[in-house]
């Protein structure tokens, strides 16, 4: 019996792939090119164990990420400050470019709102960290699959510029709506004869007869009974199902002369 047997070799170019994927250089000093062909000006390399972000690819190129090795440029009047050394884009459709020229490779857009990283200026001019949205091209042969998984690779430093400002502004308006709750009131300082809770025992009959319960300081306020002062705290709203005074959680007191 004979048996015809057919081999059929599928090259990797022609095999699936799905994008986005996270890449790894095999080869030293590979060029990454402003676009699909070596006459495109290179804008980095990367070497033998980098990991790249593989977008799509266009023929024998993979479209890429670009690493933090590559140079960005954006026009100043695009990018409105918020700090030194952090802008948001308050253009449409602003350009990234390899240079400070506007003659040179456009390698990403940005739009109004985006964020960028600036590490200096000149030229009209901002250079910026690689954003996220700014891409080069490498020849696929040095590049293999390593990972569908591209969490891995490291968060861009706009985002991590971004997270901090943003947690920083929602401590500021902690902070602030905190003070909003304090509450400053002079009046004199009673003890209750009902002790309604037993953390309870001295009360502050306010200037205007409005009556709280003072709660902390205890081991002082005794010296003040019968004395005005003026108490600096917070209203603890919780409580006011509780008992028949609000409570002020005692921050800071002196005596009134």
């Amino acid at each position: 019996m004979n048996l015809n047997v057919c081999c059929v070799f599928v090259s990797a170019a022609s095999v699936q792939e799905f994008f986005p994927f996270l890449g790894e250089v095999i080869s030293e000093k590979v060029n990454i090119r402003a676009g699909q062909s070596v006459n495109f000006e290179m804008l980095c390399f990367v070497n033998n164990g980098d990991k790249l972000v593989v977008i799509e690819r266009d023929y024998s190129w993979y479209k890429v990420m670009l690493p933090e090795s590559a140079d960005n440029f954006i026009s100043t009047k695009y990018v409105e400050l918020i700090e030194p050394d952090f802008g948001e884009i308050v253009g449409d459709q602003v350009n990234i470019r390899s240079k400070s020229d506007t003659a040179s490779s456009i390698i990403g857009q940005l739009v109004r709102g985006d964020k960028v990283m600036i590490l200096s200026e000149g030229e009209g001019f901002y250079k910026i960290y690689p954003h996220k949205k700014s891409y080069g091209w490498i020849a696929d042969k040095y590049i293999k699959f390593k990972s569908r998984d591209i969490s891995s690779y490291k968060r861009n430093l706009s985002d991590e510029k971004e997270r901090e400002l943003l947690l920083k502004k929602q401590e500021e308006e902690r902070i602030a709506e905190e003070l909003k709750s304090i509450v400053t009131i002079v009046g004199t300082v009673k003890t209750q004869e009902n002790v309604e809770l037993d953390s309870l025992v001295f009360m502050l009959i306010a200037d205007d007869s409005s009556v709280y319960y003072i709660k902390g300081f205890n081991e002082v306020l005794g010296d003040f009974v019968n004395k005005k002062v003026r108490v600096q705290g917070k209203v603890d709203k919780n409580a006011e199902a509780i008992v028949s005074h609000p409570i002020v959680n005692a921050l800071k007191f002196q005596l009134e002369l």
